[in-house]
């Protein structure tokens, strides 16, 4: 609630929730060993951008320029990390 403010959230299919927890078994293992993969966000950043783009679709926003931005943060994220994907060539 504090990365979103004010108000309520409600799942527009309640009783998902369980079942999606059930399928989400998900580890990057395989992409750190083999790709050499690293986290670019904390799970804060994560968060804060995926609140962030929801609240831009509420508004109403343009929803391919907030995604391309996301994208471009990521990005410059990962390239001050030292990324070898994120370095331009």
């Amino acid at each position: 609630m504090e990365l979103w403010g004010s108000g309520a959230w409600e799942h527009t299919r309640p009783g998902f929730a369980e079942v999606e927890t059930g399928l989400l078994r998900l580890s990057w293992d395989k992409a750190a060993h083999r790709l050499d993969w690293r986290p670019v966000y904390t799970w804060v950043d994560a968060l804060t951008e995926i609140t962030d783009w929801f609240k831009a679709y509420q508004r109403g926003d343009d929803m391919g320029r907030v995604t391309r931005d996301h994208i471009g943060r990521y990005t410059a994220r990962a390239a001050e990390l030292g990324l070898p994907w994120a370095e331009e060539s």
